[in-house]
């Protein structure tokens, strides 16, 4: 045992005092007798409150905590009187150890006590009747104790490799940290709210939660569900909204932990992350989130001069850090759907804002998410529609000087984007192909309003304008033998995740990138259909600007990969090949987090007139002796596009 814990300590005292401990430190000990003990404490000097510290010790003996056996006798005036000495115990003790050295050299020591009766208290405190609530924090006293006390205890202690190491393999810990979060919003002083929320970011910042032991703790403390721990960590976010003197509490070193904290949660197990997320996206952590990156740019406006440039340094980093770990969520699958929130709440303004204030230093961070985040995004209408809800005012931002030139050429670029995709999403309505659908009977082909349609009930994913077109193509078209293939490629079949809407979307942005591309696309047809290989025109959407390419359908890496999953390619391309140049193959790629998302949305056209032209065009290379230029082909290509009939309709 350390000698400060002996009991002739207190025979240091005045007499009239130390009769006063010796009275608590007996086995028949009543609760009056530690509220004298506490109010003594008030009056000694600061040197001699630590020779109270055996009445404490002798308290909190393990072997006096109450076990399950004795939970019906809460009641009863031996148990009740126990719980209240120890709670008043915990509470001297918090109060005497308040200082590092101290709390280094006895916390050890104390600590088995201490988390002893701290854990039976937490366990327990639904069946401990409240008491009144604490002045300084707000809370009931026992909880003030046990979940904002203790932290600022523990936080203290676990400085040194041989503290943290006890401390973090205590089993129940997590939950105990986890529950705090839920009183430190409640905690009225001002100063007693900082000390606690920076030791519980100490805290949550290094211990690890990856193990499903220390998961299982996190999510029992925070009362049971996924759903509960994202309400604590966005409970934690909220506690910026409050006056802080930034200049003692660096409002980076906060986040910083709970980034640290969110990433050893997830670790590597994807599920765990994915769920944890979408919790997070329920309980609105992502506004609070960017509100908290905007508190690190604002506490840093006025600072002392002698510490300004080392602060700033700490709010570029933590800045760099907090823009990183967001892109770092926002990239997983399924991210796109959080990107609204993330964009109504001010993510680009704020973007800006460091930008401004630190010239070149996060140049990297926003470029991934001005050239590959974005854009890549930017292919669900819900996400430009949050998009033209913020691009006046962000417009109006980039309208001045304040950032560097190289870096201000990508927000025009990615404002550009932004605004040609809130165009085509503005006037969705009005793209008429998006409302027009193809007879699947290859033999009819009709193009008219969806809505005059039939779908197969088979495959749920092909269309006809009556039910003697159905009949056709069941028994003559093949599609008797291919209906039951139909699942997996196309767009427009049940396995695609995308609503009408999104579908709608898509269709328009490949049709404005086809067209934009309908020059260079008609060109590289023209081998193709001189060798007759059959090819397909693929469309990225996973880079910006979208890139266009042809490919074989029999020979390229997509083509053997579709062939690898069944026989549904094989169909499509044998559907294309028997349309009387009326279909065409074209292939989307979106991004879905860092993976991709294939599907096979096939070109219509209303009559093969384009096909034919170039079909054309392919037999005169043939007749040629030698292979006419590319300028030749070009120009070829130029009249044939020029002289497309008025009635020629192409649709997705």
């Amino acid at each position: 045992m350390h000698p400060a814990f002996a009991l002739k300590n207190i025979r240091r005292l005045p007499a009239s005092q130390a009769r006063v401990a010796m009275a608590a430190c007996r086995r028949d000990r009543s609760v009056e007798d530690l509220l004298r003990v506490e109010a003594l404490l008030e009056s000694v000097p600061k040197s001699q409150k630590i020779l109270l510290l055996p009445v404490m010790y002798a308290c909190l003996d393990p072997a006096e905590v109450p076990v399950t056996l004795d939970l019906d006798s809460f009641e009863t005036e031996v148990i009740a009187a126990r719980i209240q000495c120890a709670v008043a115990s915990l509470r001297m003790i918090f109060d005497i150890i308040d200082t590092a050295d101290s709390a280094l050299e006895l916390g050890p020591v104390l600590w088995p006590r201490v988390w002893a009766w701290v854990h039976f208290l937490h366990e327990n405190y639904q069946n401990i009747p409240l008491t009144s609530a604490d002045s300084e924090t707000g809370v009931d006293r026992v909880q003030s104790v046990v979940y904002l006390g203790f932290v600022v205890f523990a936080g203290m202690v676990y400085e040194p490799p041989s503290n943290s190491a006890l401390i973090s393999s205590t089993p129940g810990f997590r939950a105990v940290l986890c529950r705090s979060l839920y009183h430190l919003p409640n905690m009225l002083s001002r100063l007693r709210f900082e000390g606690a929320l920076w030791y519980i970011s100490i805290l949550m910042g290094d211990l690890k939660f990856a193990s499903q032991a220390h998961f299982i703790e996190l999510v029992d403390g925070a009362g049971g569900t996924l759903n509960d721990v994202a309400f604590l960590f966005t409970k934690y976010l909220k506690n910026f909204a409050r006056p802080i003197d930034w200049q003692t509490s660096p409002p980076g070193f906060f986040l910083r932990s709970l980034i640290r904290c969110l990433r050893t949660i997830c670790g590597s197990d994807l599920s765990r992350r994915h769920d944890l997320l979408e919790a997070l996206y329920r309980q609105d952590f992502f506004p609070d989130y960017i509100a908290t990156l905007q508190t690190i740019h604002d506490s840093y406006k006025s600072k002392p001069p002698s510490v300004g440039s080392l602060r700033l340094e700490a709010a570029k980093d933590s800045g760099k850090d907090g823009f990183e770990f967001l892109e770092q969520l926002l990239s997983m699958p399924q991210g796109h759907r959080w990107m609204p929130k993330v964009i109504r709440a001010g993510l680009l303004r704020t973007m800006v804002r460091f930008a401004m204030k630190f010239p070149s230093e996060l140049d990297q961070t926003f470029q991934s998410f001005l050239k590959q985040l974005f854009p890549r995004c930017f292919v669900y209408s819900y996400v430009v529609d949050a998009m033209h809800d913020v691009l006046n005012d962000l417009m109006k931002l980039l309208d001045g000087d304040g950032i560097e030139l190289h870096l201000k050429r990508h927000w025009l670029d990615f404002l550009d984007l932004a605004a040609k995709r809130i165009k085509l999403r503005t006037h969705l309505d009005e793209v008429i192909s998006t409302k027009l659908k193809a007879c699947d009977n290859l033999d009819c082909g009709k193009i008219q309003d969806r809505s005059l349609f039939q779908r197969c009930s088979g495959c749920l994913a092909f269309y006809y304008c009556n039910r003697e077109c159905q009949s056709v193509d069941w028994t003559r078209g093949g599609h008797r033998q291919r209906c039951g293939n139909t699942k997996l490629l196309l767009a427009d079949s049940p396995s695609c995740p995308l609503g009408r809407r999104e579908r709608e979307f898509l269709r328009a942005l490949m049709k404005e990138a086809y067209d934009e591309s309908l020059n260079w696309i008609c060109e590289e047809q023209v081998m193709p259909l001189f060798v007759q290989q059959q090819v397909f025109t693929l469309i990225d959407f996973t880079c910006s600007p979208p890139r266009v390419s042809i490919q074989s359908s029999d020979e390229s890496s997509l083509a053997e990969s579709f062939n690898a999953a069944g026989p549904e390619w094989a169909d499509i391309c044998a559907r294309a090949r028997t349309s009387h140049g009326r279909m065409q193959i074209h292939v989307v790629h979106i991004a879905e987090g860092k993976s991709t998302l294939t599907w096979v949305v096939p070109l219509r056209s209303s009559t093969a007139y384009l096909h034919n032209a170039l079909t054309d065009i392919a037999d005169n290379v043939e007749k040629q002796t030698e292979f006419p230029a590319d300028e030749d082909i070009s120009a070829a290509v130029e009249s044939v596009l020029q002289a497309i009939p008025s009635d020629f309709v192409e649709i997705h």
